[in-house]
Formats: structure tokens, C-alpha cells, sequence
């Protein structure tokens, strides 16, 4: 990193006029920075490149520029601005550099994703399946449907032409892959990708790829009902989150923290992690995670004003929600919940998603765990 700064300084400060080699050496430290997960460096870098391009109308290497500077504001949280960059990236690129154009649309429906719009998510990245990244965006989409089958494919896809030696490239694959295990119940597939995902971030050790790796590490605790380890690790996850300003990763970790604290029975902790979330995910218009968090937030002053008599999933399950999580307990797919119960598959994900949305849980698993500790199974 220290080397391609060196040469970047070079490029742009006047010593290189082939403005092939200054459009080359640029780009590789843009994308080694993402690679890297150095948001800081890139959002420097990014902003000087842009004055840099705009100088001396150098309009392709503006285009490519773009769609890596909004992946930066998407992390920063500054989507509004993400938006205006990639609208801006995806016109520039059509017109010079079409081969480029899938990055700027690929980020345009993850940002999508984000907003909680999945499907105009889905009509973006469906575009652009070509180009690998779009299978972890598709992916990422599955897994908030509730079809973690389907999430574990695409994970399995993107890896499957990632060699094993390109170890950054490969950590969207394993976090996607650990998720996807989770949501299926496989634990020991979960903490065997785990692994992995650890010794890249271990070696390349910034912060927000450790916050990355944290965030999946105490969804693996907590998995596993080791809810003491998965407290720790969320709290130190939300604190790396804070800290790389990325509010959106943030606030999926203060939701896990505060479903650890609740299983610890912390109750008043827990009300105040889902809240924070909250505010900060609506803030951002992450419309889609903030009613997660919502749904987490009224379950626990639920639980703390219930009566004795009462239970939490009498409050929130429909009759047919609770005949399907008693056959995801009992391990049924979706295919053999849809044949015992003569429904089709649809509607049974259909079911799955509303259960973890109104138990406020990420996965099945979580909610077969929630419905465990409440006696209910």
C-alpha cells in the first residue's frame, strides 16, 4: 500500500504524462484500497482523484473512479451522494468504457438492497449476473427472503471462481457463506468458513474488515447459544463500526448485540441497542433493516410489560407461522414444510421471512433458538 501511494503521489503530481500508466496506477490503488477494506485511504485517494480528472478532463478513468468512490459513500453512509456518483459513473462509463459499466450498476442495486428497494435491486443485479460480484448481491438478496439455499449457492459460485490465493477478493463469498449456513443450521460449516474469513483479516488487520469479521464471528457465537462470547464480540463490533464510520454495518451489529443481550436477559441493555439501531438505520433510510429493528424493539417492552400468563409468540405468531416453526425445528426444508402442510413453497418462504421479521431474528436457526428458550417447542 505504502508503494502504490508512492506511485499514485507520482502520477498525479505531474512526474507520469502517459496517461495510460496514470489511469493504470491509479486504479490499482483504488481497488487495492477496497480490497483491503482501507475505507479512509480510498475516501482520500478518491477525492483527489476526482479533482485530478476533472483538471485535466480525463473523462474514462473519472467513470471507473466513480463507481469506487460510491462504494466508499455507501459505506460512509452518504448514500444520497453515492446516488449522484454512480448515476453519474454509469453515463460516463456507456459512453467510453462499457466493459466497466457492471461495477457502477452492481453497486447501484446493492445500494438498493440497502435502501430496503429489493426490487429494483433485483431488476439492477440481475443485469450484470456476468460480472462476480453481482452473485454476492443476489446472494445477500436471497438471504433477506428468507431462502438461505439460495443465498449458499450464490455464495458457492462467486468462490468457486475466486482462487484461493486471492484471499481479499474471497471475503464477501465467506461472509455471505457463514450467514447462509447459520440461517440453514449447519453450525460446523459455519465456524469451519469462519476460519478462513479469520486468518485474512488477521493479517491484513483494518478495521473494517475486523468489525466484518467480528460481526459474522459473534453471529456464529450466538449460533451456537454462547451468547456471553457473542456479547463480547458485538459490542467490540459495533465500537470498530463506529469508529471506520460505516452506520449501516453499525446497525446490524447493535441488532445482534441486543438479541444476545435478550437471550442473557438483559432486558433493559437489549431495549437500548434495538433502539439506537433504530434511529440510526431510519436515519439513513435503511427502511428494510430499521423495521427489524423496530419489530426487536416492541418485542422486548413486550416482554418486559407481559403477563405472567402470557407468551411472547401467542403476541406475535399466526396459528400457521407456528406449525412452521415447529417443522423448521424439527429440520423440514421448505419443499417438505410445503408438502406437510399442502401449501406451496412460496408461500412457505413467505411464511419463514414474516417469522424472522416479527421474532426480529436474522435467521432460522435464531428463531428456532428464541422459540426454545421461551418453551414453545
Amino acid at each position: 500500500m505504502r508503494r502504490l501511494d508512492e506511485a499514485t503521489a507520482a502520477a498525479i503530481s505531474g512526474e507520469m504524462r502517459n496517461r495510460t500508466a496514470i489511469g493504470s496506477t491509479c486504479c490499482c490503488l483504488i481497488f487495492a484500497c477496497e480490497r483491503v477494506f482501507d475505507y479512509d485511504r480510498a475516501l482520500q485517494w478518491c477525492e483527489r482523484l476526482k479533482d485530478y480528472c476533472e483538471r485535466i478532463s480525463y473523462v474514462p478513468m473519472l467513470g471507473v473512479c466513480r463507481s469506487h468512490y460510491a462504494g466508499v459513500l455507501m459505506w460512509a453512509g452518504a448514500w444520497e451522494q453515492a446516488e449522484s456518483e454512480l448515476t453519474e459513473a454509469a453515463r460516463t462509463l456507456q459512453a467510453t468504457r462499457p466493459a466497466f459499466l457492471a461495477e457502477a450498476i452492481a453497486r447501484q442495486g446493492y445500494l438498493r438492497f440497502q435502501q430496503g428497494r429489493l426490487d429494483e435491486a433485483v431488476s439492477l443485479i440481475e443485469q450484470v449476473l456476468h460480472f462476480p460480484p453481482a452473485q454476492l448481491g443476489m446472494g445477500r438478496l436471497a438471504l433477506d427472503l428468507g431462502e438461505a439455499e439460495t443465498a449458499l449457492d450464490h455464495a458457492e459460485r462467486y468462490l468457486r471462481h475466486i482462487p484461493s490465493e486471492n484471499r481479499t477478493e474471497r471475503v464477501g463469498g465467506l461472509e455471505l457463506m457463514v450467514r447462509a449456513h447459520l440461517a440453514l443450521g449447519n453450525l460446523n460449516d459455519a465456524q469451519h468458513t469462519l476460519k478462513e474469513l479469520t486468518v485474512v483479516a488477521r493479517e491484513i488487520g483494518t478495521g473494517p474488515l475486523l468489525a466484518i469479521t467480528n460481526l459474522i464471528g459473534g453471529l456464529v457465537a450466538a449460533g451456537n447459544n454462547d451468547h456471553e462470547s457473542a456479547r463480547s464480540l458485538l459490542e467490540d463490533t459495533a465500537a470498530l463500526f463506529a469508529h471506520s464510520g460505516a452506520p449501516y454495518e453499525m446497525g446490524q451489529a447493535r441488532i445482534a448485540l441486543s438479541q444476545s443481550l435478550e437471550a442473557l436477559g438483559r432486558l433493559p441493555a437489549a431495549e437500548r441497542e434495538a433502539h439506537a439501531a433504530l434511529l440510526s438505520l431510519r436515519k439513513l433510510g435503511a427502511e428494510r433493516q430499521a423495521a427489524r429493528a423496530e419489530a426487536l424493539l416492541q418485542r422486548l417492552q413486550h416482554s418486559r410489560k407481559m403477563r405472567p400468563d402470557e407468551t411472547r409468540e401467542r403476541q406475535l405468531l399466526s396459528a400457521r407461522q407456528k406449525e412452521v416453526l415447529t417443522l423448521i425445528a424439527q429440520g423440514l426444508g421448505d419443499q417438505e414444510i410445503a408438502e406437510q402442510l399442502m401449501l406451496s413453497q412460496h408461500t412457505v418462504h413467505r411464511h419463514v421471512t414474516n417469522i424472522l421479521t416479527r421474532l426480529g431474528v436474522p435467521s432460522r436457526a435464531a428463531a428456532v433458538a428464541y422459540a426454545a428458550r421461551q418453551g414453545l417447542l
